[in-house]
């Protein structure tokens, strides 16, 4: 029998051993390199939507006080599970509020795509804001309209991996594009060695530059830049993912 789940939860038992590609070591060292080039070295980190703690590890070996926050609380018994001495806290992108101010607020992966209205992302950018210190930044990865148009190839991605428990997992993850309403939904289906199989549907929207932009300027930042992954290359209108990278007022640490 296919259950059908909630975004995020019966996907944390078979998320690490799906994403183990994933470049987060080198999202880490692209993100660090530009801080630096721009005089600033961060001391802490906030990295929202860290989901089972891999884009928050590559902070913690780089030497930085790590706090990770996620909506699921599925996805952050793994992260806590690996990363011990990290931080974790179960909060919204949209509302979450901490007692601590952060250097350096991250979030990868295309997480912030998941945000579907121009309100939720300035509300998001609000809170983003509220909790860097003074010559903060804010950096995140955005799958524009057109990297969304055109996920994957044939719209599908599929395969077999390990699961940490042992057993065999295939994975088949469809994708269709909402012209109309600009919305690319994925249907996440996996069938364990033990013949349980699970469904999850996620739904994301693409920002294109100009958008993101003006989306920052009205939350408040400044110094922003916009660039493409690895070489901070100008994004143009064919550009699939951009990086943001974004400031708060005041001096900068160095």
């Amino acid at each position: 029998m296919t259950t059908h789940q909630a975004p995020f939860t019966a996907l944390a038992s078979v998320y690490d051993a799906i994403m183990g590609e994933i470049e987060y070591d080198g999202w880490a060292e692209f993100v660090l390199t530009f801080l630096r080039s721009e005089g600033f070295t961060p001391a802490n980190v906030l990295d929202l939507a860290c989901g089972t703690g891999n884009s928050t590890r590559p902070f913690v070996e780089a030497g930085l006080q790590v706090t990770g926050l996620d909506l699921s609380r599925d996805m952050l018994l793994v992260a806590q599970k690996k990363l011990p001495e990290v931080n974790f806290v179960q909060g919204s992108l949209t509302d979450f509020r901490l007692s601590e101010r952060f250097d350096l607020i991250s979030c990868m992966f295309d997480s912030i795509n998941n945000l579907l209205t121009h309100e939720d992302m300035l509300a998001c950018l609000g809170h983003v804001k509220d909790h860097l210190t003074e010559g903060g930044w804010f950096v995140a990865d955005v799958n524009t309209r057109s990297g969304l148009r055109d996920l994957w190839e044939g719209g599908v991605i599929e395969g077999v991996v390990p699961a940490e428990d042992g057993q065999d997992v295939h994975y088949h993850w469809s994708h269709h594009y909402d012209e109309d309403r600009e919305l690319g939904m994925i249907q996440a289906f996996f069938r364990m060695e033990d013949g349980s199989e699970f469904i999850e549907q996620h739904t994301e929207r693409g920002y294109d530059p100009q958008e993101l932009g003006d989306l920052l300027q009205k939350a408040g930042f400044h110094d922003i830049t916009i660039c493409e992954y690895p070489d901070y290359a100008e994004p143009d209108e064919d550009t699939p993912r951009v990086w943001i990278f974004a400031k708060v007022k005041g001096a900068k640490r160095g």
